[in-house]
């Protein structure tokens, strides 16, 4: 009876823990034509866009996403990631208001879709730390607006003083959707 009941607990255990983490699903089909994405990483997440504010960069973290293209090898990957809160960056950009950034996305072809949300943060919002290298947020209140379909663009901001999450969701047709964060700190 107690080896019985140690065999339920263990599958009790294991199946609590595998609802509690990020689950990522990786496909692996033949090669198709799908663009090579130059800089793709060999897991098959998208490769990550970049936030300049006076000369400063910071790359962004990358979100929940679903995504297609070929590796450097070759090998066309679809992954889905969904993951639980907006990564960025462990230190801010610092930035005075307006803010004046530049936006640049990874890939040459211009996204159909893709806005901007901004919202301030504070400890509050910051989840537990679960990679190491970034820092994780819950989303909050703030405003969305939808951006030019433009690889780069600039972006002006005016914001009250404070720490800020910019949470950029963009598609493209035949290689799917990423979200990225970025941290600012607005002085």
């Amino acid at each position: 009876m107690n080896r019985l009941l140690n065999i339920l607990f263990f599958l009790l255990t294991i199946g609590s823990l595998a609802s509690c983490t990020t689950v990522t699903n990786l496909t692996r089909v033949s090669p198709t034509p799908v663009p090579t994405l130059a800089g793709m990483p060999s897991d098959g997440s998208p490769p990550p866009a970049v936030l300049e504010i006076d000369g400063v960069t910071q790359t962004a973290g990358v979100g929940t996403y679903c995504w297609s293209g070929q590796t450097a090898s070759g090998e066309t990957v679809t992954a889905c990631a969904d993951m639980i809160g907006i990564p960025t960056a462990p230190e801010p950009l610092i930035a005075s208001s307006p803010v004046m950034a530049r936006l640049s996305l990874p890939l040459a072809e211009p996204p159909s879709q893709l806005s901007l949300s901004a919202f301030q943060v504070s400890s509050v919002h910051e989840l537990p730390d679960t990679a190491g290298e970034y820092r994780w947020w819950s989303f909050t209140e703030g405003f969305t607006s939808e951006l030019s379909l433009q690889t780069s663009q600039e972006i002006n901001l005016e914001l009250a003083p404070g720490l800020y999450v910019f949470y950029v969701f963009a598609v493209w047709d035949g290689q799917g959707d990423v979200s990225y964060g970025f941290l600012v700190d607005v002085k």
